[in-house]
């Protein structure tokens, strides 16, 4: 999955996902910057899709993403990777290589 923009939601909506990310720890702006350098992004259940990535800072996260057409993806959540996470996606990218 190619990712050329993010769908969020008005911060100040408590029920939107850049506040539910914020609750996670996460910016929205670190979901961003993850997802579009060399992100792992495996196809999950009900047509979302589970991102692995990285930000410039070396911060891990996972995100939960849906399509919504033309290369834009809604994250619905995001957080930091657990060690079993952080270790899947490291043996992916070594994979790709």
């Amino acid at each position: 999955m190619r990712i050329q923009g993010f769908v969020w939601d008005d911060p100040e909506d408590e029920a939107g996902n850049a506040a539910h990310v914020a609750r996670h720890g996460v910016f929205p702006e670190e979901v961003e910057e993850a997802m579009t350098s060399s992100p792992v992004v495996l196809r999950g259940r009900d047509g979302r899709y589970l991102g692995y990535g990285t930000t410039a800072d070396g911060r891990f996260l996972f995100v939960v993403l849906v399509p919504k057409g033309r290369g834009r993806v809604k994250p619905l959540t995001a957080r930091p990777m657990t060690n079993a996470e952080r270790r899947l996606y490291q043996a992916k990218r070594r994979t790709r290589r």
